[in-house]
């Protein structure tokens, strides 16, 4: 059983890369907010703990730097038919750009995790309240005058059924 567990959390995290490298992609020239959103949507498929979150967030922004990158050069966009120079300064600045977009994705998976974890922990603690299960009503007996549970039926101390 605990090989199965393995493999399926090893398939959703691989998943959850996956899905945030392709959102990384797709919107990594939105500033810091695009790569954030990506590691955000990608925590939904991550087990763990919030480090370990942040770790796969950023191999998914490095995923989806990758593809961004590879996209960029078969269009011809980074080519160097109009010079090194600027090739080289573009270069640069989509390097500096992934870096923090980089860091920004794995903020966001870790900000993810911590969001669910918050929500599984309100949630169940709203739920618990005021729930009928959780009330014990007590009635007197009317022969012994003492405190019984209603659900039992007759009074725990003189056997009188309660009526």
């Amino acid at each position: 059983m605990g090989l199965m567990n393995s493999l399926g959390r090893f398939f959703s995290e691989g998943v959850g890369v996956l899905a945030g490298g392709l959102i990384y992609s797709a919107f990594n020239l939105i500033p810091l907010i695009g790569p954030f959103a990506a590691g955000f949507a990608a925590s939904v498929f991550f087990c763990g703990g919030v480090g370990r979150a942040f770790k796969l967030g950023i191999l998914g922004g490095f995923l989806g730097a990758t593809i961004f990158l590879l996209a960029l050069i078969k269009l011809e966009f980074l080519n160097l038919s109009a010079g090194a120079l600027p090739a080289f300064i573009l270069g640069w600045i989509l390097l500096v750009w992934n870096a923090f977009g980089l860091l920004a994705c794995g903020l966001g998976a870790a900000a993810g995790v911590m969001a669910r974890d918050v929500g599984r922990f309100y949630g169940s603690f709203f739920r618990r309240q005021g729930q009928p299960e959780d009330c014990v009503v007590y009635r007197i007996c009317p022969v012994c005058n003492e405190g019984t549970p209603e659900r039992t039926g007759f009074c725990v101390k003189c056997g009188s059924v309660m009526a």
